[in-house]
């Protein structure tokens, strides 16, 4: 994997990439936090709590969306030696989303539509409120730890029962497979191991359970002999490499270091390495983006952010023992999202590129969202929706950028 490596970043070194103007991530930072409070598309009651849209003016509460926001908010908030009163209207609506009869979180709310399947789990959704649930012990909270080692349990049992290789789709109620793969060119969800490794790592991190470490291991092993068709979700690979460099930095085992390649060049070979000047794309920069799924034609900001920050970690726990190539490429991506994360801002584009009409929600340029779709291949922007779940791309740049390359968290 080191020689796939290797061609990519000679080929990204052979263009030419003009630095491109830095932006102000804290200015848009506050922006999306003022919006976030004010805008009436934002947010909705249920239960007397309040819960943010997935979209502008779309969707329903979701568990992900609002653990993943009141993560990033509070992070962004503890940076700065502040407490965001956002972060608090927020959080008291998480614990509605736990199910005992099943020992999880769903990912709804019990007063969903009758369109969304209540039952339905998209695997990878069981464990990223995980992640965010254990950022949030780490910075203190209490009853997002308790919450988290509730939840612990379901989640290794439906690992184990799959034998860490996910379907897209089960019933949370039985683990029964509702969807087994997208198409036929992957399995199921191939990289969600990733994803769960990182989760079991950081409960080894927080109890000092030793079986979370066996876990870990498990799905990453089992992960293996994909050659370069492991993706199936950007972020879950990029978490998947971090998850491989920890357990490299605990070890000592030769062998997660050079996991941790495979898992990168599993990702790095989606990026583009060079611009695209087609279409719509001449008004936004395409260098290093990458796409959200391993079918997928647009780069998204959620993904983006997970991305940007599971690099940062793998460049702080390799240092120079990461291959120069792989560290170089992350490096180009952190610098790379930076500029082109502000165009994923509806007021940074020209209204009349964006699509006229959304799967999801609706576009409000007034409001410091970004949009979920950018597109390489020159497609009108926007098309599915404007994402109040990637909010935290502002909020955790500003934190962590700040310089142009993007490496000096």
């Amino acid at each position: 994997m080191r020689d796939v490596l290797h061609e990519l970043w000679t080929t990204y070194r052979a263009a030419d990439h003009p630095p491109g103007p830095v932006h102000d991530w804290e200015a848009r930072a506050r922006r999306t936090l003022d919006d976030l409070a004010r805008s009436p598309k934002a947010t909705v009651r249920e239960y007397g709590d309040l819960y943010a849209l997935p979209y502008v003016a779309g969707e329903y509460p979701d568990s992900m969306v609002q653990i993943a926001l009141v993560s990033a908010i509070e992070a962004f908030a503890r940076a700065r030696g502040q407490r965001e009163p956002l972060a608090a209207a927020l959080r008291p609506g998480i614990e509605r989303f736990y199910d005992p009869e099943v020992g999880a979180l769903r990912r709804y709310l019990p007063s969903v539509g009758e369109e969304k399947d209540y039952n339905a789990v998209d695997s990878w959704y069981l464990y990223h409120p995980m992640m965010h649930l254990a950022r949030l012990s780490k910075l203190g909270d209490d009853g997002a730890r308790t919450l988290l080692l509730k939840i612990a349990g379901y989640g290794v049992r439906a690992a184990r029962h799959f034998d860490y290789a996910w379907p897209v789709f089960y019933d949370i109620r039985d683990l029964s497979v509702i969807r087994q793969r997208e198409d036929d060119d992957r399995p199921g969800e191939t990289d969600t191991g990733g994803l769960y490794a990182y989760v079991m790592l950081q409960l080894h991190e927080l109890t000092g359970e030793p079986h979370y470490l066996v876990e870990a291991r498990a799905a990453l092993e089992a992960a293996d002999g994909h050659g370069l068709e492991l993706m199936y979700q950007a972020n879950l690979t990029a978490w998947g490499a971090a998850a491989c460099l920890r357990l490299w930095r605990a070890s000592g085992e030769r062998a997660w270091l050079d996991r941790a390649h495979y898992w990168l060049a599993n990702l790095l070979v989606h990026c583009r390495l060079v611009d695209s000047r087609a279409g719509f794309a001449v008004h936004y920069p395409t260098v290093m983006a990458v796409p959200c799924m391993y079918n997928s034609a647009y780069a998204a900001p959620f993904e983006d952010l997970d991305c940007f920050e599971a690099f940062g970690e793998c460049l702080a726990l390799a240092g120079e023992d990461l291959d120069p190539a792989a560290a170089g490429l992350l490096r180009a991506f952190r610098a790379h999202a930076l500029e082109r994360g502000a165009f994923y801002y509806p007021d940074q584009l020209p209204a009349e590129i964006i699509a006229s009409a959304q799967e999801s929600g609706e576009i409000d340029r007034a409001l410091s969202f970004p949009l979920e779709d950018l597109y390489p291949n020159g497609e009108a922007p926007g098309r599915i929706g404007q994402e109040i779940y990637g909010c935290g791309l502002a909020l955790a740049f500003a934190t962590h950028a700040r310089g142009r390359d993007g490496t000096s968290d």
